[in-house]
């Protein structure tokens, strides 16, 4: 989301709230953990070929981390329940989908392993950052 203005072009792919989906076009790897995830994005060559000024987006990553930080506080303040969706599948390998009605609208992603009934259950000081790496760069989400 608040990597929008970075895109030049439309990547041919959006996320559930209309936004460039720059985590299934640029994630390499996520870890989620007891009050913690990190993921790792590459910004090479062919999403740069998608559209997305990834200098730019790099230039900036500590007030990308606030502007995130602010958007992830403002959805738990909301308190909004969460579902789990598995498609009808009751199997553990069942491909899950979380789902919440966020302020801009009805979100959904696919599930990390955050299976919190409401969004009132998170920490409310939870918070983004956002590491330069080789490849890109880590967000890492707490959840203080």
């Amino acid at each position: 989301m608040v990597a929008a203005p970075y895109w030049r072009k439309d990547p041919g792919r959006s996320d559930s709230l209309g936004h460039p989906d720059l985590d299934s076009l640029a994630i390499t790897e996520s870890h989620i953990g007891p009050m913690r995830a990190a993921d790792d994005y590459r910004l090479g060559k062919s999403i740069r070929k998608k559209g997305l000024n990834s200098e730019a987006l790099l230039g900036q990553l500590p007030e990308l981390a606030e502007q995130a930080t602010a958007v992830l506080r403002e959805w738990l303040a909301t308190g909004a329940p969460v579902t789990i969706d598995t498609d009808g599948d009751p199997t553990v390998a069942a491909r899950r989908t979380w789902r919440c009605e966020l302020p801009p609208g009805p979100a959904s992603y696919p599930c990390g392993g955050t299976h919190v009934a409401s969004l009132s259950e998170i920490p409310a000081e939870a918070g983004v950052s956002y590491q330069r790496t080789d490849e890109g760069f880590r967000a890492l989400t707490t959840l203080l």
